[in-house]
């Protein structure tokens, strides 16, 4: 039985995974060009 524990459990691995993504994603893109902090403007 999946309960809204569950759910909202789920939903935060998946918040968190993206947010990971999005760091790695950053970081690399900072490697080639410094667009990470027009990056970080844009997400937040």
């Amino acid at each position: 039985m999946i309960t809204y524990q569950d759910i909202k459990a789920k939903q935060q691995l998946a918040t968190e995974c993206t947010q990971a993504c999005l760091n790695k994603v950053c970081y690399m893109a900072k490697k080639l060009i410094d667009i990470c902090q027009v990056t970080q403007i844009v997400f937040w």
